[in-house]
């Protein structure tokens, strides 16, 4: 084999290798350092809620999960929240505690707001990695063929984008002239995103009620009082695009279902900062309602405050 053949070979496997390094350190910078690997986000929220000590467990969708900072909270807590999470999704993390021995934290906030029982995902993967074998919401052939490992590989794959698609995602919104969105997941299991929102988009949601939602809901409230946890609904606040969503009536019949169960259930408090004064569109990331940095630590200050009081704790 020529000598100049080796030599150009190693010199373009030397390019490629340091053209990959440099993509990868660039996605890390954009995304705050700290942008999840599949190994990171299975430590975060498959073995943290397990392992770590604390008295406060939250549940809920992304607002949740971006709008909840643990660390500002006076109770030891974690931040059980993810993207995209339907009532489903919740029970069958509730299940996924129980089975490895972890219901003895004291309080669950879960959180709501006016369209989380119009999804259910029912047929969503996702939920299924937390369900224990002997609890099925809807068994089906595919899903009972599919492990635990597939499960969570395909549901990594379609939520958190590799180092390529990062990077390519991100000279894409440059280039249009967007700001690239900063995000960190933390160990207390907050999903952290920097940037605020436009008024120049509009947020269109369905409403139709899910009768799977409902179902989970309850169960749901049924687990925390079947193992002695205080339970406490929260609302996060919202946008008015969001709230444009939602008739008067429509939220007046939610809110009488929500309290009904939440008596039925000994549910020690609601907490409704929905249509709250203390925020301004600058502490959300979008119009949907998603709070950034800022907002999530302003809204945590007022949940601390408030969550104390029901749990009967000090609040200095």
């Amino acid at each position: 084999m020529p000598k100049s053949f080796i030599i150009k070979l190693c010199i373009f496997i030397l390019t490629v290798s340091v053209g990959i390094n440099a993509i990868h350190s660039f996605s890390k910078y954009i995304h705050g350092f700290a942008y999840p690997s599949q190994n990171d986000y299975r430590r975060i929220y498959f073995e943290n809620p397990v392992k770590n000590p604390y008295d406060l467990l939250i549940t809920g969708n992304s607002k949740i999960v971006n709008g909840v900072n643990p660390d500002l909270l006076e109770i030891g807590s974690f931040n059980f929240a993810s993207q995209g999470e339907s009532m489903p999704v919740t029970y069958a993390k509730l299940n996924f505690l129980e089975k490895n021995n972890r219901c003895d934290f004291r309080y669950i906030i879960l959180g709501l707001d006016y369209f989380s029982f119009s999804f259910s995902d029912i047929n969503d993967d996702s939920y299924m990695l937390y369900l224990p074998p002997d609890e099925k919401l809807q068994p089906t052939a595919k899903q009972s063929d599919i492990s635990l490992n597939e499960n969570f590989n395909r549901y990594m794959n379609s939520n958190y984008a590799s180092d390529w698609n990062v990077f390519f995602m991100t000279l894409f919104r440059m280039a249009s002239g967007k700001n690239p969105v900063i995000t960190y997941f933390k160990e207390n299991g907050q999903m952290v995103q920097r940037g605020v929102a436009s008024d120049n988009y509009q947020i269109i949601r369905n409403i139709e009620t899910d009768t799977n939602a409902v179902k989970y809901f309850i169960k749901s409230l049924a687990f925390a009082k079947k193992h002695g946890i205080d339970a406490v609904i929260v609302f996060p606040p919202s946008t008015k695009k969001e709230l444009a969503n939602y008739s008067g009536a429509y939220r007046m019949n939610f809110d009488r279902f929500v309290d009904s169960a939440a008596s039925k259930y000994d549910v020690k408090g609601i907490l409704n900062y929905t249509d709250s004064t203390g925020f301004e569109l600058r502490d959300f990331l979008d119009v949907a309602g998603h709070l950034n940095e800022n907002g999530a630590n302003k809204f945590t200050a007022m949940l601390n405050r408030d969550v104390m009081k029901i749990f009967g704790r000090k609040n200095d």
